[in-house]
């Protein structure tokens, strides 16, 4: 029960993960994708897309267009975040690969573990709840951790009054991945709201003009250009593992995503809104943090398993909220939890037969349903005020 207190152990365990995902890339040979025809490619595919996408940019080339005798699918991101990848697409493979992993998981964990509300025992016995889904996120050498990692940091950061580093954080998740941007909601809920907005130019200009290091303003400019029209393509078509994908699955209906994001938008606004001078409360801006990170993934068109890492950090900090109030948490949450590790965490592993995996689990977008059940929850605690049960202020951090 100790170790499971302990960040020790758990650096430890998330690293072994990050060592093992890794050797099972390199280890597991080719293999083809479904609409990919015949061609093999690796199994740690998101890596070589992230690696290749540096030298497309020096040489000049479209980011944004398909490379199917290198890569499956395409690359998805900003040219900073390209041109940022150079120094590990210049290492020999296993070693690019195993740094990126660890690069994950360990930044991931240490956001959690600097959260300033739960005492140091409790960040890492909620952080036990992370593994199973971080392991997807490396397995498909993705980049979702370092996202929920920044999301954390600027919250973190605000929570400290360090408005520069607030601001950083925030904008390295615009070139990350651009919902990753949504942590700038934060910003209301603190003073010196002038100073982050005029941090978060500087930065977001800053970041933008990285690649000129290597390339043209032309030819930047270029791939800005494609990397929009990408993005304004993929949003008319894509629902993904989200909100709308559970809609669809089960109406048949395809939401239009702009209207949904807006409307829930609105209801998750309301109640913070209503409440602002509940922000004082650390359950309560904790539950909102929580609510956002959960909510990037429910209400991105574009959410896959791999994602899923940044909800499943939103529904550790719900789980933990009783903590905060000198509760434990009720059979209800504890039921929730074990069915978001079962059906959310789980589904994409072989805990599952093919047979239920592929005619049960995805064609109803199962693994999103915890997650939305999490989320309602949470608004209902909100909405309700539930956190005036034992209201504490938080002390200055």
């Amino acid at each position: 029960m100790h170790r499971l207190r302990s960040f020790g152990a758990l650096y430890v365990f998330v690293g072994l993960l990050a060592v093992v995902a890794s050797l099972q890339g390199l280890m597991l040979g080719s293999k083809t994708f479904e609409g990919g025809g015949e061609t093999l490619y690796t199994h740690y595919n998101n890596f070589v897309i992230f690696s290749r996408s540096h030298a497309h940019l020096l040489a000049g080339q479209n980011l944004y267009q398909a490379w199917p005798q290198e890569q499956y699918d395409l690359f998805k991101y900003s040219p900073t975040f390209a041109w940022l990848f150079g120094p590990i697409a210049m290492m020999p493979v296993w070693a690019g690969l195993l740094f990126w992993n660890l690069l994950n998981a360990l930044v991931l964990l240490l956001a959690w573990q600097k959260l300033p509300v739960f005492a140091p025992g409790q960040r890492a016995a909620l952080a036990w709840i992370l593994p199973i889904e971080l392991m997807t996120n490396l397995q498909n050498s993705q980049c979702n951790a370092l996202l929920a990692a920044g999301v954390i940091g600027t919250w973190i950061a605000l929570e400290h009054r360090q408005w520069f580093w607030a601001a950083a954080f925030a904008a390295a998740g615009l070139f990350l991945k651009v919902y990753g941007f949504a942590a700038i909601a934060f910003f209301l809920f603190y003073p010196a709201r002038g100073r982050l907005a005029g941090y978060t130019l500087i930065w977001v200009v800053f970041m933008a003009a990285l690649p000129l290091l290597s390339v043209s303003p032309a030819s930047l400019a270029a791939q800005y250009q494609s990397w929009w029209a990408q993005m304004s393509a993929e949003r008319q078509v894509e629902v993904g593992l989200s909100f709308a994908g559970v809609l669809r699955a089960f109406s048949g209906w395809t939401a239009p995503n702009g209207p949904l994001t807006l409307l829930a938008a609105l209801v998750m606004a309301l109640p913070v809104l209503f409440r602002y001078r509940d922000w004082q409360d650390r359950t309560f801006k904790t539950a909102v943090l929580a609510l956002g990170l959960i909510a990037l993934v429910l209400f991105n068109h574009m959410a896959e398993s791999p994602t899923y890492i940044v909800a499943i950090c939103g529904v550790a900090l719900w789980f933990g909220l009783p903590l905060l109030e000198g509760r434990r948490p009720s059979p209800v949450r504890i039921g929730v939890l074990v069915l978001v590790l079962a059906l959310s965490s789980l589904s994409p592993t072989d805990l599952y037969p093919p047979i239920v995996r592929e005619n049960m689990l995805k064609p109803y977008t199962v693994k999103a349903i915890p997650i939305i059940v999490v989320w309602f929850l949470l608004l209902f605690e909100l909405y309700s005020g539930w956190f005036h049960a034992s209201r504490r202020t938080s002390a200055p951090v």
